[in-house]
This record gives C-alpha cells, sequence and structure tokens, in this order.
C-alpha cells in the first residue's frame, strides 16, 4: 500500500470511529432524556391520582394544591 493509500484508509477509518462515537453518544444522550421525561410524566399522574383521591374526600383545593403541587386550575380539571 502507498504512502496515500494508508493515508486515505487512515483518515476514513477515523472519520468512522468518529461517527460511531457520535451516534453513541446521541442514543445515550436520547435514551437519558426519554428516562427523565418519563419519570416527570410519572410524577405528574401520581399528583394527579393523589389530588383525585383527596377530592373524593371532600378536602379543598387550596389544601391539594398546596400538598400535591398541582395548580388550583389543574386539580379543578380533574373534577
Amino acid at each position: 500500500m502507498s504512502e496515500l493509500t494508508q493515508r486515505q484508509y487512515l483518515a476514513m477509518f477515523m472519520a468512522e470511529l468518529d461517527e460511531k462515537s457520535r451516534l453513541r453518544t446521541a442514543r445515550e444522550e436520547g435514551l437519558a432524556e426519554g428516562r427523565e421525561e418519563g419519570l416527570s410524566e410519572g410524577k405528574a399522574e401520581q399528583a394527579k391520582e393523589i389530588a383525585r383521591k383527596m377530592l373524593s374526600r371532600k378536602m379543598e383545593i387550596p389544601d391539594i394544591a398546596d400538598i400535591t403541587g398541582l395548580s388550583p386550575t389543574q386539580i379543578e380539571q380533574l373534577m
């Protein structure tokens, strides 16, 4: 293999490794973002479920808002 061909091969090989590394990083970041979104959605659903139970026990909306972190409007929408 000539020196130029070796350099070209090495450059292509390094470019391929860089691309694989970028793809792996992007995938890992995407997975982490997805996990965070899922946890956030789960917490929001849990707060709504707790608010529904509190509403069924005739608790006041301001108290429910204070305990769950939901806004009064969000709680009213659950009624």
